[in-house]
């Protein structure tokens, strides 16, 4: 019953702080959860996003451009999910739809919801041990496909999940079945 705790002894028990003789210092969850700027001291916890101009990596515009928008997200877990999803929204098409009462229905190509589960998953499972140095996220949006691609140490992509816009359906690779779970959560496809 924490109710009967100290605010502090709360913080510890949630394992948001830890504490050392007179003081109290974030732990890693604490700082990714609450801190200010948690890539202040973690410059490898971001998300980068880019917006390719074709099917594969190294395709060009017509204007000879490599991607078509790309950002840098970083602060809070929760910060750099809504950022993500900001930036997936803002550049995947969106469909206008008006419903049976005449009110209009915003209608994305892909399903919200099982995007957010997929950045979800990829900002919780990474790992965040301190030899970690490069293990970022990164999403790619091609012409026919979003791509959520978690990048470790060996700097060896491992995928977390594509997303196939001619099946409308999420694929969560083998290697990492551990997501399965919660794209199951959303109906979504192993």
């Amino acid at each position: 019953n924490f109710a009967k705790f100290s605010d502090e002894k709360i913080l510890k028990l949630s394992g948001i702080i830890e504490t050392s003789s007179e003081n109290i210092y974030p732990t890693l969850s604490g700082m990714m959860m609450f801190g200010e700027y948690p890539q202040g001291y973690l410059p490898q916890l971001f998300v980068a996003c880019v917006v390719i101009p074709g099917t594969k990596l190294g395709d060009t515009g017509d204007m000879g451009q490599r991607f078509d928008d790309n950002k840098r997200i970083e602060g809070t877990i929760e910060e750099m999910l809504e950022q993500t999803l900001n930036f997936i929204r803002r550049n995947i098409a969106t469909k206008v739809l008006i419903d049976d009462n005449g009110k209009r229905v915003d209608m994305p190509e892909y399903p919200m919801k099982a995007l957010r589960e997929a950045v979800a998953n990829a900002l919780v499972h990474r790992d965040y041990s301190i030899s970690r140095e490069s293990a970022y996220i990164y999403v790619q949006i091609y012409d026919d496909r979003i791509e959520i691609i978690l990048i470790e140490n060996s700097n060896k992509p491992h995928d977390i999940a594509k997303i196939e816009l001619d099946r409308d359906v999420i694929f969560i690779s083998a290697d990492e079945s551990r997501f399965a779970g919660g794209a199951r959560n959303v109906g979504i496809e192993n």
